[in-house]
């Protein structure tokens, strides 16, 4: 029992290192860096890249990353001039990508600064259109990435071919939602007892296998947040 002059105030946190608070992911020996979320309120998803070119950057989804069949791409930058510019693209092959119709992806921000170009940008996460790939909470796919020293892609009909060009090894969810925060607190708490239950970044996750179980690393964590809340509750009473 917990004497009278104490009470706990214990703060389960579940803390994501994620860039944009959602996944990470590196390619290209770290030349290639993704990040993303997704924000439910508007159901939409948000990306940002960083990558070590002075020209133009590539990034898109599919099922089948090989022979650029049927890819969900983006290619943009920031020209020599200072103009931003981002294009909606959808592959038939291995050749030059076609100008998607309409345009489900929008620039947010574009930036070059000492190498390293930057975007930011978003999509809905169902964009109903048939050139693109449409997200739900299961969709996993492989993640592409590309990009070339020199920035001529602006006019989407004419620009140079990639310099550098992959995929992900292995497949990834892109719509994944934040574990929430669970906060049990007494108002004339004196005492404060932290822990953080932190995962690696959800694009890195891989079931655990034991005893013929597939454990998920992240349904761990909520399990274990709602068992010390529960025993929180018990010892306050």
């Amino acid at each position: 029992m917990i004497s009278n002059r104490f009470s706990v105030l214990i703060v389960l946190t579940a803390c994501f290192n994620h860039g944009l608070d959602g996944s990470t992911l590196s390619f290209d020996n770290g030349n290639f860096h993704v990040s993303w979320r997704y924000e439910k309120d508007h159901d939409e998803l948000h990306f940002e890249l960083n990558v070590k070119t002075d020209g133009w950057v590539g990034f898109g989804f599919t099922f089948t990353p090989k022979k650029m069949n049927n890819y969900d791409v983006i290619i943009g930058g920031k020209t020599q001039a200072g103009t931003p510019y981002l294009n909606d693209f959808f592959t038939v092959g291995l050749t030059t990508p076609v100008l998607d119709f309409k345009q489900s992806y929008m620039l947010d921000m574009a930036s070059k600064q000492d190498g390293i170009t930057t975007l930011h940008f978003h999509r809905p996460r169902i964009t109903s259109d048939s050139e693109d790939i449409q997200f739900n909470m299961t969709t996993s796919v492989f993640i592409l990435w590309a990009y070339n020293k020199i920035d001529d892609a602006r006019d989407p009909s004419s620009f140079s071919k990639h310099s550098r060009k992959g995929y992900s090894s292995e497949p990834h969810r892109i719509v994944v939602e934040a574990i929430p925060t669970v906060d049990v607190s007494s108002q004339d708490s004196t005492k404060v007892t932290t822990f953080h239950l932190s995962t690696p970044p959800l694009a890195t996750l891989k079931p655990a296998k034991a005893l013929g179980f597939q454990l998920n690393l992240s349904t761990m964590t909520i399990a274990i947040a709602f068992t010390l809340n529960l025993f929180v509750q018990l010892v306050l009473k």
